[in-house]
């Protein structure tokens, strides 16, 4: 019996052991406020702020799994005046806390029995220009160090997709273009992070090409990587360093297609100790500011990172599109063949704006539930999570205002199973007391 209690105990040990001591966030993304300062925030730099809506959605995941048992999200001063959502692990664990204090707890699991965590969503839901002082992880009493990726000043831009930290937004060369980083300070390069191809799901990432190696070139030194034909994480250890201002990515052989088709869905670098990515804040800013300018050219600026709300009967509507290009929906389907209720989470591109409306095309994942699954764009598939990764939705949408001062809201696409299957409704947008 001693034999078997100490087998047990070694067991045990080894397995604590799998999990990272502290917590490395690979990617972190928000739908509000600036990149900097969120990767400033991780790193115990500053505060985070959500600012110009409600809604904030605040996205992370590690890069290997970490134990927690309870977390703490503490405001920059006052209360928060709404609850708030913690999704984990994409299997829509959900934990919420009422709000009317300024330091939140979610209790995700006894102290003596803290769970592997590989992600976490907070969805900061009505409260309005929130403010995030503090973001502490425990795994049981002890505070878990908290470490993220930090950002690199440019000289010029590059694309986006690639250095966004949104795995939901992939890019190839046919697309975006090359990609030719130019640092503002010498960067030292001895790792390599990349996530391969498309990966929103398992359908998705094998029907474009992905990425077989990967050739990086300066000035003076050029070395090229084999990728694994995988979604999730992937680091690869230079042979020789790079001390470069200038650094030019290429894919040179390809999974599955062309070359030049071939997806890389987030790529970062690292010298001894840590990871960074190229600050593309600049041109996220530019996306988003020509992504509202379609929304004000049709008077609808103020149903951004708001929610749209439509009950009547037994239909009930709740809309969200947030400032970030992202997209959740709460609906109630009119095809009796499929779950009546479900959620929807997506992203979505405008494809008309004038003084009448804003038509846009949406595509994401469609979950049958009755809960409020506003979490992860990209979802299990994205990081090998355990959860659903939901049926593969996409559409065409238009909003416009109705004489009232309601939103009208139509389903512009097909019906079916690829479409979200409704006709038209008018919503109300909800104020920050609802």
């Amino acid at each position: 019996m001693k034999r078997s209690v100490v087998t047990i105990a070694i067991v045990l040990s080894c397995a604590l052991k799998a999990f990272a001591a502290d917590a490395e966030v690979a990617v972190a993304s928000a739908s509000l406020g600036e990149p900097e300062a969120l990767a400033r925030f991780l790193n115990g730099q500053g505060e985070w702020r959500g600012t110009g809506g409600q809604f904030a959605r605040l996205e992370m995941r590690f890069a290997q799994p970490v134990l927690v048992s309870k977390i703490h999200v503490t405001s920059c001063g006052a209360a928060f005046a709404d609850g708030v959502d913690a999704q984990i692990n994409f299997d829509h664990t959900r934990v919420f806390v009422e709000g009317g204090q300024p330091k939140l707890t979610f209790a995700i699991a006894a102290d003596q029995n803290p769970i592997p965590v590989q992600s976490l969503v907070f969805n900061f839901r009505h409260n309005t220009d929130v403010c995030v002082r503090e973001l502490a992880i425990f795994n049981g009493a002890k505070p878990v160090a908290l470490r993220a990726p930090k950002l690199r000043a440019l000289e010029g831009s590059v694309p986006t997709a690639l250095f966004d930290s949104r795995l939901e937004t992939s890019w190839s060369s046919s697309e975006m273009g090359p990609v030719e980083i130019r640092f503002a300070t010498e960067a030292d390069i001895r790792r390599v992070r990349v996530w391969n191809g498309d990966p929103r799901g398992v359908q998705i990432y094998q029907g474009s090409p992905r990425a077989k190696t990967v050739a990086l070139a300066s000035d003076s030194a050029r070395e090229t990587f084999a990728l694994k034909d995988e979604s999730g994480l992937q680091t690869v250890q230079l042979k020789t360093p790079m001390k470069t201002k200038l650094l030019r990515v290429a894919v040179t052989e390809a999974y599955g297609g062309e070359i030049s088709q071939a997806r890389m869905a987030e790529m970062q670098f690292g010298d001894e100790s840590s990871f960074f990515s190229p600050d593309v804040s600049a041109g996220l800013k530019a996306t988003v500011d020509a992504r509202l300018s379609g929304f004000r050219a049709a008077g609808l600026s103020d149903m951004v990172d708001r929610t749209l709300s439509f009950r009547e009967d037994e239909r009930e509507w709740s809309v969200r599109l947030r400032s970030d290009g992202s997209i959740f929906i709460r609906g109630h389907s009119e095809n009796l063949e499929r779950a009546r209720l479900f959620s929807f989470v997506g992203r979505y591109v405008v494809v008309e704006a004038n003084e009448k409306r804003v038509r846009i095309k949406v595509d994401g994942s469609r979950f049958a539930s009755h809960l409020e699954l506003d979490g992860a764009v990209c979802a299990a598939a994205c990081a090998g999570g355990r959860g659903p990764d939901g049926e593969r939705v996409q559409d065409e949408m238009s909003f416009g205002r109705a004489k009232d001062g309601f939103v009208f809201v139509r389903d512009e696409g097909p019906r079916g199973t690829s479409g979200l299957d409704f006709h038209d409704f008018k919503a109300r947008v909800l104020t920050s007391s609802e």
